[in-house]
């Protein structure tokens, strides 16, 4: 994840979006650390978690704060560049509307995260 760490003004939105050079799927997802690893042991099966593939809220609406859906979840959901997969989108954008630190994995390869610090 690039940058690893990023400071806002609260209001920003965020677009999280693909490298033009990886064709692999990635999430940006927040939310507390079990609910997370939960999710991210889901993509180790067959059956991939929908809270986890699909955005947490429709596209173009999804709002980030410390009690988002209640535990400050927010899920840009699946991402990817691959031609085979058009239907999913390479970039999802986020709302920061609450000052505060917030930590994001990727649920598909769960060693790669980074930090929304929103001022």
């Amino acid at each position: 994840m690039f940058p690893t760490s990023l400071t806002v003004n609260a209001g920003t939105t965020v677009t999280f979006h693909m490298s033009k050079n990886t064709f692999e799927t990635h999430t940006a997802t927040f939310g507390p650390k079990p609910l997370l690893k939960s999710l991210a042991k889901g993509f180790q099966g067959a059956n991939f978690p929908a809270q986890g593939v699909y955005p947490s809220d429709p596209p173009g609406t999804i709002t980030e704060s410390l009690t988002s859906h209640g535990d400050g979840f927010a899920n840009v959901g699946a991402l990817d560049n691959s031609a085979a997969t058009k239907q999913i989108p390479s970039s999802g954008k986020i709302d920061f509307t609450t000052p505060g630190t917030y930590h994001f994995i990727c649920l598909i390869h769960s060693n790669m995260h980074g930090t929304i610090i929103v001022k």
